[in-house]
């Protein structure tokens, strides 16, 4: 119990050290002067203008088109409104829009002093395929194969190509793949206490720098491979430790998610002098609720986003998908590996179901803005092949295919 306490105590201090890094680190931002961004802001202003609010490259459809409205937000919010205002309050009030952190304003600000929106963009390319290309390099070593390509190609069915270029997207994608390089290289030494420290911090930074676009990836396709390298590489066949595998994580991440939006509530309320929770609670009843203008359709809300992720690219495409997951779920069922391992296996599965939960919960938020929430089915994707590779019992597998192969023994 002294111990449990101790543990308690550590991540206690680890979450009030990030709430107070993320407190001064806005604070820093907005010492920034306005003369030093505004023309940089101001042909960013300009580009978007010229693209209209939602663009679409590539493919005509609503599951690749940019959000310029939210980034041209971010960008006017760059702009401090009143100078001679105390920074902290400026960064906790971002013109009224108090309820997010508006982390990334932490680096739009600094970046805005040297690179134009084209420059911010092009930035943002060789950071998310490079972070890309890592993952895929190390889960290809680590993992194998046929995980890697499964986590590819969950990139690809939502569209990954567009992401560097709204800024909006970019926070969660590259701290999602931050994180599944940070597991990929250290799950193997990880002592429990790092593991749940990670998770919280992970969820904490995620809330600090995202505005609510695909938030679970950064639980969900980090946590798909901790289970998966546990059960395959580290002997993981026993079925307590990885529900507790699954549940720990995903407590330590939703505790830091959730409890880092309540404290940046606080910290405003306290520097503003006002009551930031009411403008929250409005929300969130909003957001989970709906309203007059915009009642929740739950169905709807699931339907839409698993339109956009399995059928918008056409339906041809989905049966092939089908097909071959098919085929890989055939061979699950004929050359299957011990009941135990596929038990432990199915927490990969239930991490691939939180999405429909979240559509569930944030109905309103997911059915008005479906067209970028579906990129959470990215892990309902990813979870499903590795399942799959855990299930069939390649070995047999192999040793079947030389029997039958001319010259193979029989």
């Amino acid at each position: 119990m002294k111990e449990h306490l101790k543990n308690l105590g550590r991540y206690a201090v680890v979450f009030l050290l990030c709430i107070a890094v993320f407190t001064a680190a806005m604070a820093a931002a907005f010492t920034i002067p306005n003369s030093a961004i505004e023309s940089n802001q101001r042909q960013a202003a300009a580009v978007i203008e010229s693209e209209g609010q939602y663009p679409r490259y590539f493919f005509d459809t609503s599951a690749c088109q940019l959000d310029n409205f939210t980034d041209g937000l971010m960008l006017d919010r760059a702009l401090n409104p009143d100078e001679s205002r105390n920074p902290l309050a400026s960064a906790m009030d971002i013109e009224g829009y108090s309820r997010y952190w508006h982390g990334y304003q932490v680096l739009l600000r600094p970046a805005l002093m040297f690179l134009n929106y084209k420059q911010i963009r092009y930035l943002n390319m060789m950071l998310f395929f490079g972070l890309l290309a890592g993952v895929f390099s190390m889960m290809h070593r680590k993992m194998g194969l046929r995980p890697a390509l499964g986590f590819l190609a969950s990139m690809v069915a939502c569209y990954a190509v567009i992401i560097p270029l709204s800024m909006q997207f970019m926070s969660v994608f590259v701290l999602m793949l931050l994180g599944c390089l940070w597991v990929l290289r250290r799950y193997e030494r990880m002592s429990v206490r790092e593991l749940l420290s990670f998770f919280l911090v992970l969820g904490m930074a995620t809330n600090f720098f995202d505005l609510l676009t695909a938030p679970l990836l950064t639980l969900g396709m980090p946590l798909i491979i901790c289970l998966y390298l546990e059960i395959a590489h580290r002997a993981g066949n026993r079925f307590l430790s990885s529900v507790k595998l699954l549940f720990f994580p995903s407590l330590a991440w939703g505790i830091g998610y959730g409890g880092c939006w309540v404290a940046k509530w606080a910290v405003g309320s306290l520097v503003l002098q006002r009551n930031v929770f009411a403008e929250a609670a409005s929300q969130i009843f909003f957001r989970v609720s709906g309203s007059e203008d915009y009642p929740v359709d739950r169905g709807e809300a699931i339907s839409e986003n698993f339109d956009r992720m399995f059928l918008d690219p056409g339906k041809r495409l989905l049966l092939l998908l089908g097909v071959l997951l098919g085929i890989w779920l055939l061979l699950a069922l004929i050359f299957r590996m011990p009941a135990k391992r596929l038990a432990c296996g199915a927490m990969i599965l239930a991490v691939a179901a939180f999405p429909y939960a979240w559509f569930l919960v944030m109905a309103n938020h997911s059915q008005i803005h479906y067209w970028f929430t579906y990129r959470i089915q990215a892990m309902t994707l990813f979870g499903v092949v590795c399942w799959l590779e855990l299930a069939v019992n390649w070995p047999a597998l192999r040793d079947f295919v030389r029997k039958k192969l001319p010259g193979g023994k029989n």
